[in-house]
């Protein structure tokens, strides 16, 4: 569809989103004056009432045009601010445009669901993450954790940007409104369902929040005009909630649990609502009310005391579950963590590229509307060693049971072809000494036959060949084309059917 900005300049996007909401959808820009690496929120516009709420909203993301944080993307963080507005030809508000999220992202909630590896079946997953993306933030190895301190502090700094402003609350802060690639890179988004006040003054409320991310605040109340001209009574929040909600996140990042998960004596708490009102931190001073935490919580003990001391100013009810003011901001967190990842890994690689988190300075005022700056290119976070020969057989038979798309190096082919020939020999040799069945033999062929044909798929795919070409190794001379596959190495860079294989 064919938009344009306050300027007259043409934003060209898709005609179905990649994304859809309660009010509206997500979608590519095609063309547009901003160049590449950014996306457009079209809003609902199909009834009266919607038609209304335009207004409110298109006077929300004014303002934040022109009361933007100090930077919108760094090499390791973006925010999905909007940086225009967008119009019909009859100067009708539909949405704004904003940076797109980093390639290869998924929701944060993909990180904090398990400690185990997703299933093969999730592709929305898999489409997106490779098995070395996933043991590179696993909280199974040393190195897993320490990229998941550094993720943190990529969090916290965009979080920092927008709460320096002082006008902003984010309110609704939650794992699924944070996107994270492999690299490390993270997106936060929603931008536009801030509560914003001006001069400590409301003027545009936040709508919604989440239970498991709310705290125990007493929610004082106002009545403001809304986008339809009624009065109402709206909620009224300050930046000690926001704190809350990050606490959360981090502590499952971490540990994989609410750090109010847990079994009360009192049999009558059974939800996490109730156990945060009775002030049930499984590491607090009302400990002694809790009968059963689980083990993870545990690890909380392995932590410097400094993290420690973190989470216990922001969930003990003597500190800051009671007295919001003292729970821990997002920048004190990424200082924090900084310093102890430096002590963890001199060898480390940078976080944001290099750019350490800094107190909180005044802003130069920005300027109204301003054009966005290219994406700049990113600095990848700890880069995982390859796969071993039975790492690749392994994923082939898992991750990649059936998976025709994208690409597979030489050493993965390798890999999948000497364990399999290793087993189906090792099957034959039982057989042959009657320990097993005969039966083995069949067995194990009809085991692997789809991977089989998956990984030659993949490995002709990287060397610039369709999949159609599996049926020249159906004619028994020409099955000499596996040497070639088998010695051939990789094609460098992209090609059509993926980016390079890991």
């Amino acid at each position: 569809m064919k938009l344009f900005t306050e300027e007259g300049e043409q934003v060209t996007t898709s005609q179905q989103p990649f994304s859809s909401g309660g009010e509206g959808g997500v979608y590519h820009v095609h063309t547009s004056p901003f160049g590449r690496g950014y996306c457009a929120k079209i809003y609902h516009n199909s009834n009266q009432k919607q038609q209304a709420k335009l207004k409110g909203i298109e006077a929300k993301l004014r303002y934040m045009l022109e009361h933007q944080p100090s930077e919108l993307m760094g090499n390791m963080w973006a925010l999905s601010w909007p940086v225009s507005l967008l119009y019909t030809a009859k100067q009708e508000f539909r949405g704004f445009v904003m940076p797109l999220a980093f390639d290869g992202s998924v929701k944060l909630t993909e990180l904090i669901s398990s400690i185990d590896t997703p299933s093969p079946l999730k592709k929305s997953f898999w489409d997106h993450w490779s098995q070395d993306d996933w043991d590179r933030f696993s909280l199974r190895s040393k190195e897993g954790l320490l990229n998941r301190l550094k993720l943190i502090v990529n969090i916290c700094m965009p979080i920092n940007k927008v709460h320096q402003v002082g006008s902003y609350v984010f309110v609704d802060m939650k794992p699924s409104n944070i996107l994270v690639n492999g690299k490390g890179q993270i997106t936060l988004c929603d931008m536009d369902s801030l509560q914003i006040s001006d001069k400590g003054k409301l003027i545009f409320p936040s709508p919604v929040n989440t239970p498991d991310y709310t705290p125990p605040d007493t929610i004082r109340k106002i009545k403001i005009q809304m986008y339809d001209g009624q009065q109402q009574d709206v909620p009224v929040f300050d930046e000690s909630w926001d704190r809350y909600s990050l606490g959360v996140i981090i502590y499952q990042m971490l540990f994989m649990m609410h750090p109010f998960a847990c079994t009360a004596m009192d049999d009558s708490l059974t939800t996490t609502t109730e156990k945060v009102a009775k002030g049930l931190y499984v590491h607090g001073t009302l400990k002694g009310q809790i009968k059963k935490a689980h083990p993870y919580h545990d690890n909380l003990k392995r932590c410097p005391k400094i993290v420690q001391d973190l989470f216990f100013k922001t969930f003990d009810p003597s500190k800051g579950l009671k007295h919001p003011i003292q729970r821990t901001s997002a920048n004190d967190w990424g200082l924090n963590l900084y310093a102890e990842i430096q002590k963890l890994s001199l060898n480390s690689q940078p976080i944001d590229g290099g750019s350490k988190p800094i107190p909180p300075k005044p802003n130069p005022k920005p300027k109204p509307n301003p054009r966005p700056n290219p994406r700049p290119n990113p600095n990848p976070t700890p880069i995982s060693q390859p796969l071993s020969l039975w790492g690749y057989f392994w994923r082939c038979v898992t991750n990649k049971f059936a998976d025709f798309k994208g690409r597979a190096r030489r050493k993965e082919y390798w890999g999948f072809v000497l364990y399999n020939n290793l087993f189906s020999g090792l099957a034959l040799w039982l057989a042959y000494n009657g320990i097993v069945p005969n039966v083995a033999i069949f067995i194990l062929p009809i085991l692997f036959f789809l991977p089989r044909l998956s990984v030659t798929a993949r490995r002709l795919h990287d060397i610039g060949i369709p999949a159609w070409g599996l049926l020249v190794l159906l004619v028994p001379i020409l099955n000499l084309y596996y040497v070639y596959m088998l010695m051939f190495a990789e094609s460098a860079g992209d090609n059509k059917y993926g980016p390079s294989p890991k």
